[in-house]
C-alpha cells in the first residue's frame, strides 16, 4: 500500500517534506538523546536493585544505554540516506526535503 501512494508525487512530496519536519524537531538526535536521558536519570536510582533481582550489573545497563544513545545519535543521518536511496532523491532534493540533517 505505501509504495502505491508513494506513485502519487503529491503525497510523496508531502510525505518527504513531513519526515524533514519531524527529522529537525521530534525525531532530531538532540531531542531523542534529551529523552532517552532524561529517563536514565529517573531509573538510575532504581537500577543497582533491578540489576540484582534480575541477575545484571549495572554495567550491562549503562552500556545498553550507550547503545541507545549512540542510536539515537546516528538515526537521523542514516535515515536520510535511506530516504534518499530509496526515494532516488538528486542532492538537491535531499538539501530541500532534509535540509541540515544528515
Amino acid at each position: 500500500l505505501f509504495r502505491k501512494l508513494m506513485k502519487n508525487a503529491g503525497l510523496r512530496d508531502w510525505f518527504l517534506r513531513r519526515m524533514g519536519q519531524l527529522l529537525a524537531t521530534t525525531f532530531s538526535a538532540e531531542n531523542v538523546t534529551a529523552k532517552i536521558q532524561a529517563r536514565y536519570a529517573l531509573l538510575e536510582p532504581e537500577m543497582e536493585a533491578e540489576c540484582k533481582r534480575w541477575s545484571w550489573t549495572t554495567a550491562t545497563w549503562k552500556r545498553y544505554g550507550q547503545r541507545m544513545l549512540n542510536y539515537a545519535k546516528s538515526r537521523p543521518t542514516n535515515l536520510v540516506g535511506y530516504l534518499t536511496a530509496d526515494f532516488k532523491l538528486t542532492a538537491e532534493q535531499a538539501e530541500a526535503y532534509f535540509g541540515g540533517v544528515g
